[in-house]
């Protein structure tokens, strides 16, 4: 996913300019909160990301069913990892911190993370392909 991630970064500024496309999502039910702009790519979405800052206690682990890439655009982030099975919340093992320009990826639907920014914010670029299993 992250040389499909690196070919929609080359497309992105003819993309950004294409306002028509894009589409906005706030979610503030759960902390980080998170601002959304997406779109359809061929078969992906792009999805440029917001988050503002929570304290430990307040981090969302959640499952991504789909094949996804991230890259840091500004900020800094801790990352908790789990794996669990029949959408049950698993412990978080570990933690990464990712900085900007950092890259990483999650391909497995029994994968899950919470994210914590390390400041007021977080900005971020995803790039998502279609759900892994049906559930989602």
């Amino acid at each position: 996913m992250i040389h499909v991630l690196t070919t929609i970064e080359s497309a992105l500024p003819k993309l950004l300019a294409e306002e028509s496309g894009w589409k906005g999502f706030y979610a503030d039910g759960e902390k980080p909160h998170l601002r959304r702009l997406w779109r359809q790519w061929h078969e992906y979405r792009i999805n440029l990301h917001h988050f503002t800052s929570c304290g430990s206690e307040e981090e969302f682990p959640h499952p991504h069913p789909w094949k996804m890439a991230v890259r840091i655009l500004e900020g800094s982030y801790l990352m908790g990892l789990g794996r669990g099975l029949n959408l049950e919340t698993p412990p978080l093992l570990t933690y990464t911190e990712y900085k900007p320009g950092d890259c990483y990826e999650m391909l497995d639907a029994d994968e899950w993370h919470a994210i914590r920014p390390q400041g007021d914010e977080a900005l971020t670029i995803m790039v998502s392909g279609p759900p892994v299993y049906g559930e989602n």
